[in-house]
């Protein structure tokens, strides 16, 4: 998968997600994502919400959009989404946004949380909506990481940063994925941005 916005491990989660940019072009997604809505990832980068969702669908999620940009907090949203192949879904998800390297905003990623399938009536809680926090505290060198792991930057180059090891770098990941209670970055992320802690 091409690496857009630092985030090269998104393809690696199973959960459906997707990153905009400021415009409101989408500019990544997953495999799971791409299943869910039915649109190859090639057609829909460079795609609104209006090229991929009927217009009242894509209004709605436009200005959910431009809500989570003046909050610049995580955004936890439903919506009804219509797949190409007209199967319909309720879905819950959550939006954080995006920073660069110089610590400006680039954008936002997504994360379905929940499907519902009105048709079927087939419920899909993901494992990062059902896990619940052991613990909630995260030490100052935590927050600091995942602040760098939220401008997108990788492992080595957070090191380089902090001035540790790669080793100990993966070392903190996996203490904030045992205290959040997730298995990802994209869910620590969401986590630690429910928490307040980024």
């Amino acid at each position: 998968m091409k690496k857009i916005l630092g985030l090269d491990f998104i393809g690696t989660i199973k959960e459906p997600i997707f990153v905009k940019n400021k415009l409101g072009l989408y500019v990544d997604c997953n495999l799971a994502f791409e299943g869910l809505i039915g649109i190859p990832r090639k057609k829909l980068i460079g795609s609104t919400a209006f090229d991929v969702a009927e217009n009242l669908c894509a209004e709605i999620y436009t200005e959910q959009d431009k809500a989570l940009f003046e909050s610049k907090e995580l955004q936890n949203c439903s919506a009804n989404l219509t797949s190409l192949k007209g199967k319909k879904y309720k879905i819950n998800f959550s939006k954080v946004l995006l920073y660069s390297k110089q610590d400006e905003c680039s954008g936002f990623i997504g994360i379905i949380t929940e499907i519902l399938n009105d048709e079927l009536g087939f419920t899909e809680a993901s494992s990062q909506g059902s896990t619940s926090p052991r613990q909630t505290h995260l030490t100052p060198r935590e927050i600091e990481l995942l602040r760098l792991v939220a401008k997108g930057y990788a492992t080595k180059e957070i090191a380089r940063v902090l001035l540790i090891s790669p080793h100990t770098v993966t070392h903190h990941l996996k203490a904030i994925y045992i205290k959040l209670g997730v298995n990802n970055k994209i869910s620590a992320l969401i986590g630690a941005a429910q928490l307040n802690f980024i």
